[in-house]
Order: C-alpha cells, then sequence, then structure tokens
C-alpha cells in the first residue's frame, strides 16, 4: 500500500511539472555549446601559434561559471589547466541555429586576458556579478593550473582580488 501512495504522489508530481510547462509553453533551444569550444581570435595565426605552443588547449576549455545581463552571456573559464587563452569571456545572448558554434569573445579584451599581469590582467576568474547598475565584479584567485598532475606547473602570478568594470 506504501509504494501504491508513493506511486500516486510521484504521477501527481510528474503531471503537475508537465501541466506547468504545458501552460508556458514548449521552450526554444538558444544556445548549445559543445565540445570544442573556440574563441574570436584577432586572426588565425594567432590562433595556430597559440595552438603550436600550447597557450590554447581546447580540451581545458571548460566554462564554469554563467552570468546574464541584457544581452550579454558572461562565461568563467577557469585557469584550472595550462591552455586556457581567455577565462572571462562573453557571447551574444542571442538564439543561434542547431550545429552554430557560438565563439567566446575574450572579455573586456584579450589585453586582459594576460594572466601574469597583475595591474591589468585577469588571472583565474573564478566567478562574476553584474550589480543593478551595470557594473560587472570578478572575482579573481589569482593562481593558475591548480589541477595540473605536474606542481611545476602550477603557478600562483597575482594576490586573489576583486576587479569592477564599469
Amino acid at each position: 500500500m506504501l509504494i501504491t501512495s508513493s506511486w500516486c504522489y510521484l504521477a501527481l508530481a510528474a503531471l503537475a511539472v508537465l501541466g506547468a510547462v504545458v501552460a508556458d509553453g514548449p521552450k526554444e533551444l538558444m544556445i548549445q555549446m559543445k565540445y570544442p569550444i573556440d574563441f574570436d581570435w584577432p586572426d588565425e595565426g594567432i590562433r595556430e601559434t597559440a595552438l603550436a605552443d600550447g597557450s590554447y588547449k581546447p580540451i581545458n576549455t571548460i566554462p564554469t561559471g554563467i552570468k546574464v545581463f541584457k544581452n550579454i552571456v558572461y562565461l568563467c573559464v577557469p585557469r584550472w589547466y595550462d591552455g586556457i587563452a581567455s577565462t572571462l569571456n562573453v557571447v551574444e545572448g542571442k538564439k543561434y541555429e542547431i550545429g552554430e558554434q557560438p565563439k567566446l569573445t575574450p572579455w573586456p579584451d584579450w589585453s586582459w586576458q594576460n594572466a601574469s599581469d597583475c595591474d591589468r590582467g585577469i588571472a583565474f576568474s573564478m566567478s562574476v556579478e553584474i550589480d543593478p547598475k551595470g557594473r560587472v565584479w570578478v572575482l579573481d584567485t589569482g593562481n593558475n593550473n591548480l589541477y595540473e598532475r605536474d606542481t611545476s606547473l602550477h603557478k600562483f602570478f597575482c594576490p586573489p582580488s576583486v576587479l569592477v568594470f564599469d
């Protein structure tokens, strides 16, 4: 009897969820990013050089943080491993065609993606927040490659910091 009651509650819950989805209408896929995730490079030669010298390793490009503000999607790509070309990126918040792969655009631009520049660089974007005035707050841990098995690749360029862009 207990099993039957549990199944009834489960069925009612499923119907409630289905009713909510139907009432709100079907959802449409807007953006789908799949491996390999690529960047909007200044030119193909720079991309090829980065692939050759290891400063860009597509397998290590794993977005883990997301924030949406107006029509911009901010994506954090922490530098847990070597080969992350840009740690804070944006994509336009628009509908992409199925199979169309949006490229990550470094934010605020490529010059800020220098992990060893403690005055004008973002080493490791862990989190991003956007306040009601549109200011972008970035939590930068200042270290890189923490998950690399080879501990000689662990890098601590800068102290942790909070960056605010207006």
